[in-house]
């Protein structure tokens, strides 16, 4: 039986079962187990993470430009600056959002070619960073507003015709993205050989140094009772809340840490 028809009859059976399925303790031990390792062997174990960054390159980035919406640029009105076309406006939008292959940028005189396919054995020996550039088509029209109406005294609007002078759409870069491994933007994706037959990918790459996210959830237990009471001065009651009993991963907060063993001294910063 494969791994992922496995994992599929021991959810079925689990959607199915009845309380004298398990009430055998070695039954439900060995079905726990199973289960445990059909589900590391199909989906990994930080396959939330790199599902997450996917989602992210996929969706949330175009998501976070369309936000931003059309860029209107009004003159400054100066005098000297006026053509005889009149004030010269600007609107400048974003479209859609491409991201390249991890690349390393070269001197065309030693290699003939501007950029290099770039992978994450690579970036660890010459201390770079494992990313990709982002493209986006940015659409920058010019034009000039010809009052056609004015009506301040009773709506406080005016009416305008816009004159478009210039219309110019490119591909642009305006940035790079740190590429995680064995992520879908990751050369090592899909692929039957990689470097090391034991990485399981999930963490990124900064100047050399391998970083990968921790998330942690606080639990804060409030408790009220004969021992959590106690007498003010001005003879009130006040609860004084318990200190935090329990901890679970989440998305909440994640710190960066070092996993480079040849390095001195890991490093670890909040975000």
């Amino acid at each position: 039986m494969c791994k992922n028809s496995k994992w599929a009859y021991l959810v079925s059976s689990m959607e199915h079962a009845t309380p004298d399925d398990f009430s055998d303790e070695k039954h439900l031990h060995r079905f726990c187990k199973e289960a445990a390792c059909s589900f590391f062997d199909q989906f990994g174990l930080i396959s939330h993470q790199i599902n997450s960054y996917n989602e992210f390159v996929d969706n949330g980035i175009q998501r976070i430009v369309d936000s931003i919406g059309a860029v209107d640029v009004d003159p400054e009105y100066d005098p000297s600056k006026k053509r005889g076309h009149g004030w010269r406006h600007a609107r400048v939008t974003f479209g859609k959002v491409k991201l390249g292959e991890p690349t390393m940028w070269t001197d065309r005189q030693d290699t003939g070619e501007e950029a290099l396919k770039l992978s994450p054995k690579h970036s660890r020996l010459q201390n770079m960073t494992y990313a990709c550039k982002m493209t986006v088509k940015v659409n920058v029209q010019v034009y000039t507003e010809e009052l056609l109406k004015s009506d301040k005294s009773k709506t406080g609007k005016e009416q305008y015709n816009s004159n478009s002078l210039h219309d110019v759409t490119r591909k642009i870069v305006i940035g790079s993205i740190p590429v995680m491994v064995k992520s879908k933007l990751c050369r090592l994706h899909q692929l039957k050989k990689s470097d090391c037959p034991f990485d399981i990918g999930g963490y990124f790459i900064i100047k050399g140094m391998e970083k990968f996210s921790v998330s942690k959830k606080l639990f804060y237990r409030v408790g009220v009772g004969n021992g959590a009471l106690d007498r003010c001065s001005s003879g009130r009651r006040k609860v004084q809340p318990q200190q935090p009993v329990e901890e679970e991963e989440d998305l909440l907060s994640s710190s960066f840490s070092c996993l480079n063993p040849s390095a001195s001294q890991p490093s670890s910063s909040d975000v």
